[in-house]
C-alpha cells in the first residue's frame, strides 16, 4: 500500500505518508511487531503512539486540502523510549517526511 509515498526512519520510527484517495479523510495505522516483548508492552506501546497520532497529526491533517494517509511502524528499540522521546521522534520524522 505505501510503496509511491515517502518513508522515512526516525530513531525507532519507520514513518511512511502518502496522499489519500480523493474525498476521503487522512487514516492513521500503527504496526507495532512484537520483538519478543509481551502483550502488555506492546498494547502500551501502540496506545502511546496512537494517542501522539491522534492529538497531533490528525488534528492537523484534517484541516488540509489533501489530506494524508500516514502509518507509523515501531523498531524494537521504541519499547524502551518514553512517551516524550516517542513524541519528539515522531514529531522529527513527521517534519522531515513532509
Amino acid at each position: 500500500m505505501f510503496r509511491s509515498g515517502k518513508r522515512r526512519r526516525c530513531g525507532p520510527l519507520d514513518i511512511y505518508l502518502q496522499p489519500a484517495s480523493t474525498g476521503r479523510p487522512p487514516r492513521i495505522g500503527v504496526v507495532v511487531p512484537t520483538h519478543g516483548r509481551t502483550i502488555v508492552e506492546r498494547n502500551r506501546l501502540r496506545r502511546r503512539l496512537l494517542e501522539l497520532l491522534r492529538t497531533g497529526w490528525l488534528e492537523a491533517e484534517r484541516d488540509r486540502a489533501a489530506p494524508r494517509d500516514l502509518l507509523v511502524r515501531a523498531g524494537a528499540a521504541a519499547y524502551d523510549r518514553s512517551f516524550a522521546e516517542l513524541s519528539a521522534d515522531l514529531q522529527d520524522g513527521l517534519e522531515r517526511v513532509s
